[in-house]
This record gives structure tokens, C-alpha cells and sequence, in this order.
């Protein structure tokens, strides 16, 4: 759960000590065999549909879905840092689980996180379950998630729900801030 320090700003602290899902640590390759399943089972479907010859717009809207969760896979794996990748595989995943499309845009260099990637990463884990939440009361069905970063200060912006959450991490100052607007 986020805790607001000062309601004025909308600026939130996320603390370390909070309960949040269950961090799981960089097993780049057992993500990959889950994708690998979803995508055999995937093409499998079209593979089916044109065997029963059913209209071609099923089998297109299906080829689709493929091309695209190919292309999120591949964005999210070149990131160069597989703890990063598995956070953020998770999080696609859970998005998927609730019927959420969540799109990704990065750029930036993803390499190195250094001692605090743990607590970085519960505090990602975190963030994403406040905006799932947000988005699934809204009604949302489609949600971006853009990464960003510059001097080894990195950004991460939900957006599509109605309200922007960007979080900020700021390399070797301990504090991660998260500015919702």
C-alpha cells in the first residue's frame, strides 16, 4: 500500500518495509519457457481456426495478438538487465492475468541497478499493484508503461488509467519518490 507523506504535493514514499507481492528473483529462462508456452499455445489457436476455416478476421485479430506479445517480449528481454526483465515480465504477466493490455516504450541504459535493485524492485512491484488497482476501477482496458533514464537516474511513468503515476530512482541517494499527477 502507498502511503502519502505530505497530501499537498502528491508525492508518496515507498517504504521498504511494506508487504507487497512476492519478489522473484532474475530466472530470466523460466519467464521465457512461460512465454514460450503462451506463444505455442497462441499460435496453436490459429493454427486451429484455420483448420475449421473460420472467418479470417478471428484468425487475424489472433495473429495480431501474437505479433504484438512477441514484440513486448523481445522489448522487455533487450533491456540488458535480467532482474529488470523478470520484474518487468511479471508485471506483464499479472496485466495479462487481469485482462490488462500494457504496452512499453524504453530508452536509456538498463545495465546496472547496484545493491538497492531488491528494494527498487518491491517498490516497482508495488507501484504496479496500486495502478492495477486504479485502472481496474476505472475500467481501463490498455495501459503504457514508459521507462526512461539518464545518468543513472531512472523513470518509470504508468499511465492510461487517468491519472499518471511516474516514479523516480535516483542512484545512490537511498530514497525512491514517487510523484503521482
Amino acid at each position: 500500500m502507498l502511503t502519502e507523506k505530505n497530501p499537498e504535493s502528491r508525492v508518496f514514499f515507498l517504504g521498504e518495509e511494506q508487504q507487497v507481492h512476492t519478489f522473484i528473483g532474475p530466472d530470466v529462462s523460466a519467464r521465457f519457457a512461460q512465454f514460450r508456452h503462451d506463444l505455442q499455445n497462441d499460435l496453436q489457436l490459429v493454427y486451429g481456426f484455420m483448420q475449421l476455416q473460420k472467418p479470417t478476421q478471428d484468425v487475424l485479430q489472433k495473429l495480431d495478438k501474437v505479433t504484438d506479445r512477441v514484440r513486448t517480449a523481445s522489448l522487455i528481454f533487450n533491456l540488458e538487465s535480467p532482474a529488470l526483465s523478470c520484474v518487468l515480465f511479471d508485471i506483464w504477466s499479472l496485466a495479462e492475468q487481469n485482462a490488462l493490455k500494457l504496452g512499453f516504450q524504453a530508452s536509456g541504459n538498463w545495465q546496472c541497478f547496484g545493491e538497492k535493485w531488491p528494494a527498487f524492485a518491491r517498490n516497482l512491484h508495488t507501484l504496479w499493484a496500486h495502478y492495477l488497482e486504479l485502472a481496474q476501477d476505472r475500467g481501463v482496458l490498455a495501459v503504457s508503461l514508459a521507462l526512461s533514464e539518464a545518468e543513472s537516474n531512472w523513470h518509470f511513468k504508468f499511465s492510461g488509467a487517468g491519472t499518471d503515476l511516474l516514479a523516480s530512482f535516483v542512484a545512490g541517494y537511498g530514497k525512491e519518490v514517487v510523484d503521482v499527477y
